[in-house]
C-alpha cells in the first residue's frame, strides 16, 4: 500500500484510486481483527438503547438462578430445583432476544460494510434534542465500491440535486416530488440509516441515504463540508445499515477532500 496519503484533490485520479484503496485497506484491518469500536461498538444502532444493559441484567439473572439451582439440589429435589431448572433456559432465550440478536446484526453489518463517500444536499439540525447538536443529513451516495469515476458521478449529482432543494436552478417536473421531499423533511424518524434508489433522470444507480450525523464523528467535530464519508451495508437498504464514519477511517487524504469541499460553496 505505501504510506498513508496526506492530501488528496477532488480531480486527482491516480490520488483518489489510491485513497480509496486506502480507505478499503482500513476497512479490512476493523475486519480481520474485529475492532469494532472503530464503527461504533457493540451493539450499535439496533433495537432499544438499553438493550445492553438488559442484557446484563437477564445473564445476572440466570447466574444466579443456576447458584439457587445447585443449592437446592443438595437438599432437596422438590418444585423450587424444577422451577430454577425451568426458568435458567428461559432467561437465556431473553436474554437473546433482548440482546443478542442486535449484537448479530450489528457484527453482520460491520462485515458487509463498504466506506463511500456521500454528497450532501440537505441538512438540518434536530430541533427534538436539548443538549446535543446533531445534524439530519440527506446525501446522494453510489453503494459500490468508490472508484474515481462513481465519485465523480456523485460529486455532480450531489451539486445537482443541492441546486435544485435550493431552488438555485429549475427543478424538472418529475423531480418536482423529490426535491419538495428532501427540503421540507424534519421528522427525525425518516433519519434512520435508510437508502432509497434516485431516478435515472439524477444518475443511474445511485441512491439517497438519510442518516444522523453526531459531530463527535467528524473532523474537528463540526459540519462544514458537502462530502463525507459512511460505511454501509450494499445489499440491506434498511434502516441502519447506512452510518457516518469516524475521520480514522478516512485517512488524512480523505480529510483533505472533505475540508476542499465546504458547504458554504455555491458549485
Amino acid at each position: 500500500m505505501g504510506p498513508p496519503l496526506h492530501v488528496v484533490a477532488a480531480t486527482d485520479e491516480a490520488g483518489l484510486r489510491l485513497l480509496f484503496q486506502e480507505q478499503r485497506a482500513r476497512m479490512a484491518v476493523v475486519r480481520d481483527h474485529a475492532i469494532w469500536h472503530w464503527l461504533g461498538g457493540v451493539p450499535q444502532g439496533f433495537g432499544s438503547p438499553k438493550a445492553a444493559l438488559r442484557g446484563v441484567h437477564l445473564q445476572l439473572g440466570f447466574v444466579a438462578v443456576i447458584a439457587v439451582a445447585l443449592v437446592v439440589a443438595g437438599f432437596t429435589r422438590g418444585p423450587v430445583l424444577w422451577g430454577a431448572a425451568a426458568l435458567a433456559p428461559l432467561l437465556l432465550v431473553a436474554r437473546d432476544l433482548a440482546f443478542g440478536r442486535h449484537v448479530r446484526a450489528t457484527v453482520r453489518l460491520y462485515r458487509r460494510a463498504i466506506l463511500v463517500p456521500v454528497s450532501i444536499v440537505h441538512r438540518s439540525l434536530d430541533s427534538t434534542l436539548d443538549d446535543l447538536e446533531v445534524w439530519n443529513v440527506s446525501a446522494v451516495l453510489s453503494p459500490l465500491a468508490p472508484d474515481p469515476a462513481s465519485f465523480r458521478r456523485v460529486l455532480e449529482a450531489g451539486a445537482r440535486l443541492r441546486a435544485m432543494v435550493e431552488r438555485r436552478s429549475e427543478v424538472p417536473g418529475p423531480l418536482a416530488d423529490l426535491v419538495d421531499a428532501i427540503k421540507s423533511d424534519i421528522d427525525p424518524a425518516h433519519f434512520c440509516g435508510s437508502r432509497v434508489p434516485l431516478p435515472e433522470a439524477i444518475g443511474a444507480g445511485l441512491e439517497l441515504a438519510r442518516f444522523v450525523v453526531p459531530p463527535r464523528l467528524l473532523p474537528d467535530e463540526r459540519l462544514t463540508s458537502r462530502l463525507l464519508f459512511v460505511f454501509l451495508d450494499p445489499g440491506n437498504r434498511a434502516p441502519g445499515h447506512v452510518r457516518v464514519a469516524q475521520p480514522l477511517l478516512y485517512g488524512e487524504g480523505g480529510e483533505s477532500l472533505s475540508a476542499a469541499m465546504p458547504w458554504e460553496a455555491k458549485p
